[in-house]
């Protein structure tokens, strides 16, 4: 039976193919759009470089319709990629999970600086499992280049809890995503290196102002030690004293991180003292000189001599950056130019407090000590190499004391004598 007014057809195998072909580069267009603009909004923000690759990845695993997302950078040799941030991912390994650069999918990326996607990658030869990083959560990838022009910054990771074959649409937009991180890490550094570049100058004069302003150890080192950790971004600091007459170690220790140096301040003070070098630890737990602790924490550790005429007195350590990322060696280069001013300010603040110790046992007016020391650096130079002032008997120095001011000449030249009595090999302490 005929039915009037109703068309019956068919589309041909190739208007079918067209079609689908152009609503899906609709629906992938309409993506990356999405995407881009969300990318543009992130860039403007005046978060951290963290969170915007943080919200990044979001925004990318979001519209691609995926469940998880990393971002690895390179570091500054350019020998390594480092994960900054991960949905899906153990959190515990961002700023630690590190891969040489050609190794594992990243480096491999990274170094060769295109994209790929792997259904499987569990049987790709490229593919370093690391069980820290949960990875086993997912069942494919696709990854992208972070470019700026021939350099590469990063990879871009997308990843599925699904078997998925990421489709060349799909690949492309990645990696239009990973063009957009490179304007973003691009712009966050230069405007954080400024910042950084603005703090460390005034740490160094804030420091270097100490020098005059204040005699008083204590305040010192806690201007010191939150100055350092500000500047570096830290969560905190411990400065390390040797007392020259016990041999004996003082410390100042932030709060915050008294529990990571109580368990690896001795060994750091080991290294940077007994070297009398400055020491980077990316990762404590993968230090060979910590591995035996029980459960070994993951931090990253600087950690600087203080030398005063090439003589230890103590050391500076920064324990863990706030952002979880480790230390570099730029932060290193600026802690050892804290220290250097550090040291002479800190000489000069316990020179102090020896003479007020000194001034006390032989019950003179500590400005009569305090201007000689002040007037005549003979006598510093005397006072600083031997230590065994503070431990002279009461009888012992009280006479000389008492001698020494009865000499009727200008103060400096008492304080020259001074000095001479005190280098003396028959003088008690002295040897």
């Amino acid at each position: 039976m005929e039915h009037r007014g109703e068309t019956s057809f068919s589309l041909s195998p190739t208007t079918s193919y067209l079609l689908s072909t152009t609503t899906t580069m609709d629906h992938v267009e309409k993506t990356e759009l999405a995407i881009l603009s969300e990318i543009g909004r992130i860039s403007n923000s005046s978060d951290d470089l963290p969170r915007k690759l943080q919200r990044t990845i979001e925004a990318v695993m979001r519209g691609m319709g995926r469940d998880g997302a990393s971002v690895f950078l390179l570091d500054r040799s350019g020998r390594n990629v480092i994960l900054m941030a991960a949905i899906g991912l153990n959190q515990e390994s961002v700023g630690r999970l590190i891969l040489p650069l050609g190794k594992g999918i990243a480096g491999w990326v990274a170094e060769q600086k295109v994209p790929l996607a792997l259904q499987d990658p569990y049987s790709d030869p490229r593919f370093a499992y690391v069980p820290e990083s949960g990875i086993e959560r997912f069942r494919s990838l696709a990854a992208a280049p972070i470019m700026d022009e021939d350099r590469c910054l990063g990879v871009l990771f997308v990843l599925s809890a699904r078997s998925w074959s990421a489709t060349s649409s799909e690949l492309t937009l990645l990696t239009t995503a990973a063009n957009q991180v490179s304007g973003i890490i691009k712009s966050t550094l230069l405007f954080q290196s400024t910042q950084d570049r603005v703090a460390e100058l005034s740490t160094i004069n804030e420091i270097g102002a100490a020098l005059t302003s204040t005699l008083d150890l204590a305040q010192l080192l806690a201007l010191i030690a939150r100055r350092a950790a500000e500047a570096l971004r830290s969560r905190g600091c411990a400065i390390r004293l040797v007392d020259l007459t016990t041999g004996c170690h003082d410390r100042f220790v932030s709060d915050a991180v008294r529990g990571l140096d109580d368990l690896l301040g001795d060994r750091v003070r080991s290294r940077t003292m007994g070297g009398k070098r400055p020491v980077l630890i990316a990762d404590t737990a993968l230090d060979p000189a910590f591995t035996d602790l029980p459960g070994p924490p993951h931090a990253s550790v600087l950690s600087v001599p203080l030398l005063y005429h090439d003589r230890v007195t103590g050391m500076i350590t920064l324990y863990d950056r706030d952002d979880g990322q480790p230390f570099t060696a730029d932060a290193l280069r600026f802690l050892a130019t804290i220290a250097s001013g550090a040291a002479a300010a800190i000489e000069n603040a316990t020179l102090f407090e020896r003479l007020e110790r000194v001034a006390e046992e032989a019950s003179l007016p500590l400005s009569d000590l305090y201007s000689m020391a002040t007037l005549s650096p003979s006598l510093v130079a005397t006072y600083s190499k031997s230590c065994a002032i503070v431990s002279l008997s009461h009888a012992g120095w009280a006479i000389r004391a008492r001698a020494a001011s009865r000499v009727s000449c200008p103060v400096s030249t008492r304080l020259e004598k001074c000095a001479r009595r005190l280098s003396k090999p028959n003088f008690v302490g002295s040897q």
